[in-house]
């Protein structure tokens, strides 16, 4: 009995075939040059490579449930000052939040572009979403060359806000470093009151760039949110 026993799994490895009744552990010579070997090694090749292929879907698939839209991550402030969420590109980098007296803010730069999104307490004179922008208006008028391209209002985070476009002429020699810039300059400021803060998203960059970086902030307008609200 335990001789025709031997001879059925000897008969398995020498022919496999699929089946749950071949012992696959019997103590028997593994012959590397047999077909059987060829196709057991093509078996764990393939394995390995759908174990490959399927551990990359899940990072690509986590990865872009983080953002909501590939290529975009989502920033969400847990401070009361700074309660706000909203998305920007991943290839832009962030600072971490900073506070001092009633400002809190956070800044994302790309190359020579940058972003600061900042919050601070409102009050009836110099700190409201009209101060802030006549005071960005004020600067327009007296830079060289400046002028005021765009003003309206907006909806940010389902609240109204000032949107304001300025470029000027940024001349200014740096006698420590030894440099000297003059270059014309476009800065947009987007301004709301929101429950005793003033939220102000304020972009600086080269003028040549201003319609690549609009979109990303146009971006960062429509994601804006005040978490308070939902």
């Amino acid at each position: 009995m335990l001789e025709n026993k031997h001879e059925y799994f000897k008969d398995k490895l020498d022919y496999p075939a699929e089946s749950k009744d071949t012992d696959y552990k019997a103590a028997i010579k593994f012959n590397e040059a047999s077909d059987f070997a060829a196709k057991l090694a093509k078996h764990i090749i393939g394995f390995s490579n759908s174990l490959l292929l399927w551990l990359f879907l899940v990072i690509i698939v986590f990865c872009s449930s983080c953002s909501g839209v590939p290529g975009y991550r989502t920033f969400t402030g847990n401070q009361e000052s700074f309660a706000i969420s909203f998305s920007y590109p991943d290839s832009w980098q962030r600072s971490i939040i900073s506070s001092y007296s009633n400002q809190t803010w956070t800044e994302i730069t790309y190359q020579d572009y940058y972003v600061i999104i900042s919050s601070e307490i409102s009050n009836d004179e110099s700190v409201n979403a009209a101060a802030v922008i006549q005071k960005y208006v004020d600067i327009a008028k007296t830079q060289p060359e400046g002028r005021i391209i765009h003003h309206d209002i907006i909806n940010m985070g389902n609240q109204e806000a000032q949107d304001l476009y300025i470029s000027y002429r940024l001349i200014f020699d740096d006698y420590v470093l030894g440099t000297y810039t003059d270059k014309p300059l476009f800065e947009r400021i987007i301004v709301a009151d929101y429950q005793g803060l003033t939220y102000t998203i304020h972009s600086s960059m080269d003028l040549e760039e201003c319609e690549s970086t609009n979109q990303v902030i146009d971006y960062m307008i429509e994601t804006f949110r005040f978490i308070s609200q939902d």
